[in-house]
């Protein structure tokens, strides 16, 4: 999944966009994930999480990054690779 984001975006934007996405799927119904229920991690480290306060650039994530999604709670089931997202910048207007 490619999440579209400005610099100064939240995590917590990334989440919500994760959340209505997945509520959207056409292919495969998926159970409505809140956003509450995601966790976002950086590649930089491997572990690090990545809080829903903190902005693409507070944590130096740059274009083409891939951030690894946790879902909370029980198991969901989706079509394809899960769990992993890559963020990239909106193209100029």
């Amino acid at each position: 999944m490619f999440v579209p984001v400005d610099r100064s975006d939240s995590f917590q934007k990334v989440k919500d966009f994760i959340s209505d996405a997945l509520g959207q799927n056409t292919i495969k119904a998926v159970a409505n994930v809140p956003a509450s229920s995601i966790t976002l991690y950086s590649t930089v480290t491997g572990e690090k999480e990545l809080p829903s306060a903190g902005t693409i650039s507070d944590h130096e994530i740059g274009n083409d990054a891939i951030i690894f999604v946790v879902f909370d709670g029980e198991k969901i089931d989706v079509e394809g690779p899960a769990g992993v997202v890559a963020v990239a910048e909106k193209p100029a207007e």
